[in-house]
């Protein structure tokens, strides 16, 4: 278990957010090294970025930057990313689908706790980023992005002008 982190100033609540070693064991095969995780979808459609702007950051970070970057969403979804990689022509020793392990909120918190980062729409993604002390970087569109992210000391987001 980690400790707990404090998720308000002052401090109201807190969240203890603990890894299970028995599913991080199990997942190493199967994760890469040195990636950082991107989540797309949110709940709602209107925090969703559009896939174009999708795909001028993910071809940034691992054609220009040469960071390595895996998908993560639930495993009914796997087949999308599959698809997006195949069509987009993306560099399979650098773009990832982890979808299909991510069975549980457990898993994707293994999943996250491999990563080195998580870049996300308004999503579960970025609190749990926030509780495993990743660093995260928020796309907002709609709502503000200080509302939910000002509290966590390892996040930084982008939102529109208006």
């Amino acid at each position: 278990m980690l400790p707990i982190i404090s998720v308000g100033k002052p401090a109201r609540y807190s969240l203890e957010l603990g890894i299970r070693t028995d599913i991080t064991d199990k997942m190493r095969d199967y994760i890469p090294k040195d990636f950082i995780v991107l989540q797309m979808k949110a709940s709602s459609p209107i925090r969703m970025m559009s896939p174009s702007k999708w795909d001028i950051i993910i071809k940034r970070l691992t054609e220009e930057l040469n960071i390595n970057v895996a998908f993560l969403d639930q495993p009914s979804r796997a087949g999308i990313y599959d698809e997006l990689i195949k069509v987009q022509g993306y560099n399979k020793d650098k773009v990832f689908n982890l979808s299909r392990f991510s069975e549980s909120v457990e898993h994707a918190i293994a999943i996250l706790s491999y990563s080195k980062g998580i870049i996300a729409v308004d999503s579960s993604m970025t609190h749990l980023g926030a509780g495993l002390e990743k660093p995260i970087l928020g796309i907002y569109g709609p709502f503000k992005a200080d509302l939910r992210l000002k509290y966590y000391k390892n996040a930084e987001w982008v939102e529109p002008k208006n």
